[in-house]
């Protein structure tokens, strides 16, 4: 009896920790989720008949997602120019040096 090579969700690189991790997430929302919908392109994703990134760009995944989103952008702190300037620098000096 052999069973299936275990198959990783297409945004995970292949890299089969990431890929679990984020099955389990999913399950999560799926579980917490209200919309009968979301909950069947989560299965169809978990079965991978859908990938992650069909899901991502459905109505009912964004309308779920939306107010965290909301949420997010209410608290996220734009860099000030300094630190952008800072940065900057970094990025050069890393790319001078070949990496």
């Amino acid at each position: 009896m052999t069973s299936d090579p275990y198959e990783p969700l297409d945004i995970a690189g292949g890299n089969v920790g990431l890929s679990l991790h984020l099955e389990s997430s999913l399950r999560r929302i799926a579980a917490s989720a209200a919309d009968e919908n979301v909950k069947r392109l989560i299965a169809e994703v978990l079965a991978r008949r859908m990938s992650v990134r069909e899901l991502a760009v459905t109505d009912a995944f964004n309308t779920l997602m939306m107010p965290v989103m909301r949420t997010f952008a209410q608290n996220y702190k734009q860099p000030d120019s300094e630190t952008l300037r800072q940065h900057a620098a970094d990025m050069e000096l890393r790319l001078a040096e070949g990496g």
